[in-house]
């Protein structure tokens, strides 16, 4: 539900998934530069700072990346590498804001699917029973 580590979640100081972490580092060495600039821009929001992710790195996004760096103490200096991504991954911390934002959109997502099951489309007809009702029609039957 949430792009944020697991652990993070849970038990205090409860250590980091090895295999998941490398399992985003494989997705990270293994995208096109584009995606590797989306999968940054999607963290950059859980920091407090706006990002478009569309895969263009922008000016305010180097910025903010600039200071979450500083501010988080990484120790990866290159921002577009995996390591910098797994570090930018792991210390994401959790704002409220964004936690109650999801929330409603899956809010919304599940009411949306209880109101489909409540007013269900109505059948729609087959070619047989269309072209039946034709000829129906047409012999005045």
């Amino acid at each position: 539900m949430y792009n944020i580590p697991y652990w993070k979640c849970t038990v205090p100081n409860l250590e980091p998934d090895k295999l998941l972490m490398k399992r985003k580092e494989n997705r990270f060495n293994n995208a096109k530069m584009e995606d590797k600039i989306k999968l940054i821009e999607e963290m950059i929001p859980f920091y407090g700072y706006r990002a478009r992710k569309d895969g263009n790195i922008s000016k305010e996004e180097l910025t903010a990346l600039s200071v979450i760096q500083k501010q988080y103490n990484f120790k990866t200096k290159t921002i577009l590498t995996a390591d910098f991504y797994k570090e930018l991954y792991s210390f994401a911390p959790i704002f409220k804001e964004a936690i109650e934002k999801d929330r409603q959109k899956f809010a919304k997502l599940e009411q949306e699917k209880l109101e489909k099951k409540k007013n269900p489309k109505p059948p729609t007809k087959s070619k047989s029973q269309e072209n039946n009702e034709s000829i129906e029609a047409l012999f005045n039957l």
